[in-house]
């Protein structure tokens, strides 16, 4: 419906991606001289947060499209907003719809793909809330010690090569339905930045 009220964000672009690519992969590293200097509260925001210009781009613009701002997050990545589906679907170029799966499932997806104005886009990663059709599950088994011996446990993936390698202790508690980093790595194909 026209007058449903939706919340989202826009996830704004960092303001120096460079430096913050440098920063992560010192901070990272056990050979750089910055390895675990981690930032302090307020660091990202005054480091690589965007800036107070970029903030109230978007925000003005949000203001002007009939939108309500809801809040601007301290380190100056996100910007939520809140809005009926009439001015949603015509700040962002897309329609709005509900959708029922085979399950019975219902969720609300855009019916195109979102666009900005020239003004914001280069300084927007992405806009969230606007599509509720992907819910999180899990398939990992919960097992308790009592009956772990008898109820076989999830297929857990294997480490990647070069990844680090999770301790005896670790990898014997993984059986009680836990899973080490490694494994954790190799499952969502990120291993690839421990090189």
């Amino acid at each position: 419906a026209a007058t449903k009220l939706i919340s989202g964000a826009i996830a704004l672009r960092p303001r120096n991606q460079a430096a913050l690519d440098r920063f992560l992969a010192g901070v990272t590293n056990q050979h750089s001289p910055s390895f675990h200097q981690y930032l302090s509260k307020g660091e990202f925001g005054a480091r690589f947060g965007a800036t107070s210009a970029t903030v109230r781009q978007v925000t003005a613009q949000l203001k002007a499209d009939g939108l309500q701002v809801t809040n601007v997050s301290a380190n100056h990545v996100l910007v939520q907003f809140r809005g009926t589906a009439a001015p949603l679907e015509a700040a962002f170029h897309t329609g709005l719809a509900n959708y029922r799966f085979p399950n019975g499932a219902t969720g609300r997806g855009t019916t195109s793909a979102v666009r900005l104005p020239s003004s914001i886009a280069g300084n927007v990663i992405t806009v969230v809330g606007l599509d509720d059709l992907l819910h999180s599950n899990t398939s990992l088994v919960h097992l308790t010690k009592r009956v772990a011996h008898a109820v076989p446990g999830p297929k857990l993936p294997k480490a990647a090569a070069g990844a680090p390698s999770a301790c005896a202790l670790a990898k014997g508690q993984s059986v009680f339905g836990g899973i080490t980093d490694d494994q954790l790595a190799n499952s969502y194909g990120v291993s690839g930045l421990y090189t």
